[in-house]
């Protein structure tokens, strides 16, 4: 089943920017949303791409699929950095929620936390997700979701979502 629907749903790769412009190219990089549209196009409905969610989740906790976990986080990232499909999927965003809350409590604290880094991916994940729910065009049930989910994950992992990524500091460009 995880190989049918993995298939079927792959990752847009990134061959699809060779002739984009440079603006489609940074939007791109920065909002899933058009890699969701993508996938959402060779799916039956959104839950197709939620089940596969929850089967990479089981597939890696309960067999040891190392690959599996590496397609959940793939698919936890692409979801977390949508940014205009929050608007237009609220729905399938409420469900994600809940998803990753049940997923989340399966696992021990420090589990998503990078050994070699002591970076904890799944944070910075959520920052940008938590971010993009303060847009004014979300619907208030999937900000207060939003927000109840972050308080959840404050009160229980210690985690702070206060701070920016570093990821996403400035950078400075010498031009000479």
């Amino acid at each position: 089943m995880f190989g049918e629907l993995e298939k079927d749903s792959r990752l847009p790769s990134v061959q699809c920017l060779e002739d984009a412009s440079p603006e489609f190219k940074t939007k791109y990089s920065l909002d899933s949303s058009q890699k969701l549209e993508s996938m959402l196009e060779v799916v039956p409905s959104p839950d197709h791409l939620l089940g596969e969610l929850q089967v990479a989740f089981v597939a890696f906790l309960v067999g040891h699929v190392y690959d599996s976990f590496e397609h959940w986080k793939r698919l936890v990232h692409m979801f977390c950095t949508c940014d205009e499909a929050l608007g237009k999927y609220p729905d399938l965003f409420l469900k994600l929620l809940s998803c990753l809350h049940y997923q989340i409590q399966e696992v021990p604290e420090d589990f998503f936390t990078d050994i070699m880094s002591r970076e904890n991916f799944l944070v910075h994940t959520l920052h940008t997700l938590f971010s993009n729910l303060e847009d004014e065009n979300i619907p208030q049930t999937l900000k207060q979701r939003g927000v109840l989910f972050k308080t959840h994950l404050i009160k229980k992992f210690k985690w702070d979502f206060s701070e920016e990524p570093e990821d996403f500091a400035p950078t400075i460009v010498e031009t000479e």
